[in-house]
């Protein structure tokens, strides 16, 4: 098998062009699913998204990834930001591992994470680095038992889906 380093399959990822698959480029050709190349450099990330959509199924949720490797495919699918890469974010939205939290709440609305919900039902708020991120509360709705909210420092403008939530008993803004 044909060695290929780091510096190369950026290279490769880069230009779009080369004599290996898409495949080939992620896997170094081993039998297996994951990004293991490149789970030691967040900047591989990238590289990795300049070949857009073509990348996304190796990109999907597996449990088994080290939380590094995780959050690399978290970042790659938010710079790639298709269509294909959102969906594919979702099954990443019960993961509880601090570093991939980081870069979800950048990838999709901190809401739609169970993480950041469990916590706003234990009244705990909003993580700092997630309130900037915050624009549509529609994934609240579902959280009836939700008592208090705080949105200081967030970008909502409708507060419409909070008319569901009946036992909301205090709303800073």
């Amino acid at each position: 098998k044909l060695a290929i380093t780091r510096a190369g399959r950026n290279l490769f990822l880069r230009s779009g062009t080369g004599a290996f698959g898409i495949e080939e480029c992620i896997h170094g050709g081993e039998q297996f699913p994951g990004m293991k190349w490149f789970s030691e450099e967040m900047a591989d990330a990238e590289a990795l998204a300049s070949a857009g959509d073509a990348v996304v199924p190796y990109l999907r949720y597996q449990s088994s990834l080290p939380e590094r490797s995780m959050a690399a495919c978290v970042r790659t699918l938010r710079l790639i930001g298709s269509s294909a890469a959102k969906a594919c974010l979702k099954d990443y939205l019960a993961e509880t591992r601090s570093s991939v939290l980081v870069e979800l709440v950048q990838a999709v609305n901190p809401l739609e994470i169970k993480v950041v919900q469990e916590a706003l039902l234990r009244g705990e708020g909003f993580p700092k680095e997630a309130r900037a991120q915050v624009a549509d509360l529609t994934p609240l709705s579902a959280l009836t038992g939700l008592q208090s909210l705080g949105l200081g420092f967030t970008q909502v403008a409708d507060l419409t889906p909070l008319s569901a939530l009946t036992g909301l008993q205090s709303l800073n803004l």
